[in-house]
Parts: C-alpha cells; structure tokens; sequence
C-alpha cells in the first residue's frame, strides 16, 4: 500500500484529459504485454508546441496517474523542451536520481522500490520519449 501514495489516487480518476481523439494528428499507442496496461496517447503539433492533449485506455492506478500527469504537462509545452522533462522524469524514476523535479514526480519513485512496477510509473512516458527520438 505504500506504492498508493494519494497523489497517484487522486491522478489516476483525473479525467481532465481523458478521452479519444482519433482525428489527432498524432497517436501514440503505450502497452505493457505484462500487465495489460494500454494507453492512447492524442495530440496535434502546431508551432513547436503541444496543443488539444488528450489520452485513453486502461491500467493500474499508478500507470494511469502517470500518464495523467504526463499528459497535463504536454498541454501546450514546447516539443523541445518536453523531450528534455520527459527525459529527466524517466532518469528520476528509473534511477532515483534528484535535482530540481516537480513534486508530483516523488510518488512515483516508489515504484522502483518494487519489482514489476517501474513499467507502470513509465509506460506513457517512454512510448513519448520513443516519439521524440524518432523526430530527431
């Protein structure tokens, strides 16, 4: 229970932007063939930034209050520089590194602390750091 901190209880019913968009003119499709967790990721590119995010799917509380959060940080943001956040959110958790992080992040340290959960704090945020390589 120590992995169910209430921030991610709290994001994982966020329905801000949830829902399909299938007229997005990007789809990233986010699957742990482990677990079953499966999220969509929606999203137009206009001008360098993020606009009309939106995701669907299902998953563990902890993999859907990740990709909660990641989606509302997507909003809007720069593509350069939400490659960089991705990339230091998934050096965070994956190695338990500090530095200046969002406090939303913390819960998900957790994650690493158990064996099989790291996918989830991580699932949507690797299938978007994948996105950005490719554009490189």
């Amino acid at each position: 229970m120590d992995l169910y901190d209430p921030l991610i209880l709290e994001y994982q019913k966020n329905d801000t932007h949830f829902g399909k968009r299938p007229e997005a003119g990007n789809h990233l499709q986010a699957y742990n063939p482990v677990c079953g967790d499966s999220f969509d990721l929606y999203f137009d590119l206009e001008g360098g930034r993020m606009k009309d995010v939106r995701f669907s799917g299902y998953g563990c509380a902890v993999s859907r209050a990740s990709t909660a959060i990641l989606v509302e940080m997507m909003e809007g943001e720069k593509v350069e520089e939400l490659s960089q956040i991705v990339a230091h959110y998934l050096q965070f958790v994956e190695s338990g590194k500090d530095g200046d992080i969002p406090s939303k992040w913390i819960p998900f340290r957790k994650a690493g602390q158990y064996p099989g959960r790291m996918k989830c704090a991580t699932l949507a945020w690797h299938e978007l750091h994948n996105f950005f390589t490719k554009r490189q």
